[in-house]
């Protein structure tokens, strides 16, 4: 008969597989749970709420491009940190007058903070 064998160090046992696997699925669920969380916290994407619409309309709105770019008007924005000057020209540089303008502010990170004004 032989006496009790003495473990050593390199040794495979069940205990040490057990706690391999649960140390290493542990880390991929952390590193996993963190990518989730921050994903969902820095980036709620971007949205429409009608995008079908949108998609439905794009031919008409590449036409009012075009055809603003026909009429060779151009358009300046300043923003200094707290007013926002815009000045339309034409073709020859001369400032547009006895327009009706509109902007719409949107942040695309971030809803509920998009408003229209009129200037």
């Amino acid at each position: 008969m032989t006496g009790p064998v003495a473990m050593s160090r390199g040794t495979l046992t069940g205990r040490r597989v057990l706690f391999g696997l649960i140390a290493f699925f542990g880390v991929i669920f952390a590193v996993n749970g963190a990518f989730v969380f921050f994903a969902l916290d820095t980036w709620p994407g971007l949205t429409s709420h009608h995008a079908y619409e949108e998609g439905v309309h794009y031919n008409q709105t590449l036409a009012v491009a075009e055809n603003q770019a026909e009429l060779g008007w151009t358009s300046h924005l300043v923003w200094n940190g707290r007013e926002l000057s815009v000045s339309l020209t034409d073709r020859a540089g001369k400032p547009l007058a006895g327009l009706e303008v509109k902007v719409k502010l949107v942040r695309p990170t971030s809803e509920g903070h998009d408003f229209t004004a009129a200037l």
